[in-house]
């Protein structure tokens, strides 16, 4: 139960991670390639950089949450705001990246999947 526990826990990160990382290695390719058009490569970039503004929000939101000594069952405001801020910004990204093209597309959708299973996991912690 402990194992499922944890894959829980870590697939939604793991996932996120590894999607914006995948994302970040095809994204200086595809820059290379003339066939996209301009504003499909500027649509790519703003969702990349949503993403990894996404993760870092929610990076900030769990650990400042596990570090706090602040009394009280539920997680200290900050962390409320951090998890909000982070998931606006892979709601924004999902409209950015649906004008994307490519590997891009693909790894950032991916990104998001685990980023939404994550803030739903954060908001579904007490």
């Amino acid at each position: 139960m402990e194992f499922l526990h944890r894959t829980v826990e870590w697939a939604p990160v793991i996932l996120a991670v590894l999607g914006c990382a995948l994302a970040w290695w095809f994204w200086p390719r595809q820059k290379q390639s003339a066939g996209i058009a301009r504003w499909r490569r500027v649509a790519g970039t703003s969702a990349l950089i949503l993403v990894s503004a996404s993760i870092l929000s929610g990076a900030f939101a769990w650990i400042y949450w596990v570090e706090s000594t602040e009394p009280g069952p539920g997680p200290p405001r900050p962390t409320f705001i951090a998890t909000y801020l982070g998931l606006f910004l892979v709601m924004l990204a999902i409209s950015a990246l649906l004008c994307a093209k490519g590997r891009i597309r693909a790894m950032l959708a991916l990104s998001s999947i685990g980023l939404f299973g994550f803030y739903f996991l954060m908001f579904l912690s007490p």
